[in-house]
């Protein structure tokens, strides 16, 4: 696995995105509970609005591609 997405709707403080970051795994996220404080964009991973599948799309093909 070389990308997690955590796309929730509505979102407490889930651990996946922390597991996937200290796997030092890709991280797409939607901006749902905590995560748009725990994510810095561009450095930890990337956050889409809820949602947003052609947003999502972009920041899978962009994180497949380096």
């Amino acid at each position: 696995m070389s990308i997690v997405t955590a796309l929730s709707r509505n979102e407490g403080y889930g651990l996946t995105v922390l597991e996937a970051m200290s796997s030092a795994k890709a991280v797409i996220a939607s901006r749902a509970g905590a995560w748009p404080d725990i994510l810095s964009p561009e450095e930890d991973g990337l956050l889409v609005d809820i949602g947003d599948v052609p947003s999502t799309r972009a920041a899978q093909e962009r994180t497949d591609n380096g």
